[in-house]
């Protein structure tokens, strides 16, 4: 199962995915922290076995510091994310909040690797462009795209680590071979399928043609 919730003044996507049987959570993307997420969470019982992050920016960041230590949760990213997540100037979060974030995760990331919660498995695809370690996550059911791709758009890719072939790359050749049926979820904005965004979004459109 999987949960969004749309906060702070970046309008970040923050999911919770659960095993609603075993009671295993994930949070991914902490934006801020709310209690309309810690309510929810704890209103089902739920078991925060880790922060997932994919990708370092400041705005997906904001609330890590509170959800780790109601939760006590292990925080995981991918390895490439490294120098992103150790600079506050790069991840951008003084600016964002007044407070530098910087985060050592408990645990690295690499491409193919599966995170369990409960019997949900999610794999991890390594999605460069928007950021050097940036990452998809993918189940059986949906796609969680974070700032790599987006409803008719694409992720920036003007700031540190970001390169718009790279970009394109990561979209074509590992996101745009899953099933057309398959619902995204980014980090902004809304929902979204694989195989609307190959018919539709501009981007996607010129680099097939």
């Amino acid at each position: 199962m999987i949960r969004k919730f749309v906060l702070g003044s970046y309008g970040v996507n923050l999911y919770v995915i659960y095993d609603e049987i075993n009671k295993n959570a994930a949070i991914v993307d902490p934006a801020v922290y709310d209690s309309k997420v810690t309510k929810f969470i704890d209103s089902l019982k739920l078991k925060v076995d880790c922060i997932i992050l994919t990708h370092g920016h400041g705005d997906h960041l904001l609330g890590i510091d509170k959800y780790k230590e109601k939760y006590k949760c292990e925080i995981i990213a991918h390895k490439s994310e490294k120098d992103l997540l150790s600079n506050a100037d790069l991840n951008f979060s003084k600016r964002m909040s007044g407070e530098p974030i910087t985060i050592v995760p408990d645990k690295w990331l690499k491409e193919d690797d599966v995170i369990s919660i409960g019997r949900i498995n999610l794999k991890v695809i390594h999605t460069p462009g928007h950021t050097k370690g940036g990452i998809c996550l993918l189940s059986d059911d949906f796609l969680i795209s974070g700032d790599t791709l987006f409803f008719n758009s694409i992720g920036r890719h003007d700031l540190f680590g970001g390169d718009y072939k790279i970009l394109m790359q990561s979209i074509i050749k590992k996101l745009m071979i899953l099933e057309d049926d398959l619902t995204v979820y980014p980090g902004h904005g809304s929902e979204t399928t694989i195989g609307y965004e190959k018919s539709n979004n501009p981007f996607i459109k010129e680099e097939m043609k």
